[in-house]
């Protein structure tokens, strides 16, 4: 996939779009989209996508170039296929939407609240299974140290541990912060790491990491 220039964030419940025939929006960015479609366009293809947001704002048009066709990051372990199109041409109006709603949906995954903790999490990225702490958690995420760190967007494989949880905590997160040296000396902070959003958490993990934190806020 390509670099993204822009940070998406995920359509929740998936959105109707239009290319030439329906399909759906997975994730949206101030610069671009991904939609799931079977159709299949060469990279360097411009084409106009119709859309709508969940906030109910009504239908978007905009003329994009097709960046990447292929599985969709973090879908799983059967992802949909679909195209990364970035944003050529859009109504001033309509990227002030998207902007809007972007920004929206970051207030409220900062709206979890973080809890200290000190736990091990085993993470994949690339096929390689590293170890590394979970130093803060929510419901929405977690900073966990790490020496190096993946590249920001990488899509992680995640296992950890909660105290009197009847097994692991499963996830799929995607990188959203990474914190190296240079950024740690910075900003004055404890240890490297990198901050990671959970893209994928079943309702069961959930209810585990909730119970959890519940428990150490009493």
């Amino acid at each position: 996939m390509s670099e993204r220039s822009y940070r998406p964030v995920p359509m929740d419940p998936p959105a109707a779009a239009r290319l030439s025939a329906a399909c759906h929006v997975l994730d949206v960015g101030i610069g671009g989209l991904f939609v799931a479609t079977a159709q299949t366009l060469p990279l360097g293809s411009e084409l106009t996508v119709d859309f709508v947001l969940p906030d109910g704002s009504g239908t978007l048009r905009a003329g994009c170039e097709v960046v990447y066709a292929g599985p969709y990051p973090g879908g799983g372990e059967r992802p949909p296929l679909g195209l990364e199109l970035a944003f050529r041409g859009i109504a001033l109006e309509d990227r002030l939407r998207i902007t809007r709603f972007v920004r929206n949906r970051y207030e409220a995954q900062r709206r979890f609240t973080r809890h200290r903790v000190t736990l091990p999490v085993i993470y994949r990225h690339d096929e390689r299974m590293v170890e590394g702490t979970i130093l803060d958690l929510s419901l929405g995420g977690a900073f966990i140290q790490a020496t190096r760190a993946p590249p920001l967007e990488s899509y992680l494989g995640l296992r950890f541990d909660l105290p009197e949880a009847p097994r692991p905590v499963r996830a799929l997160g995607r990188v959203r912060k990474v914190v190296g040296e240079e950024e740690r000396a910075a900003e004055g902070l404890e240890c490297t790491g990198m901050g990671v959003e959970f893209h994928e958490l079943r309702p069961e993990d959930r209810v585990l990491i909730r119970n959890f934190l519940e428990r150490a806020g009493a």
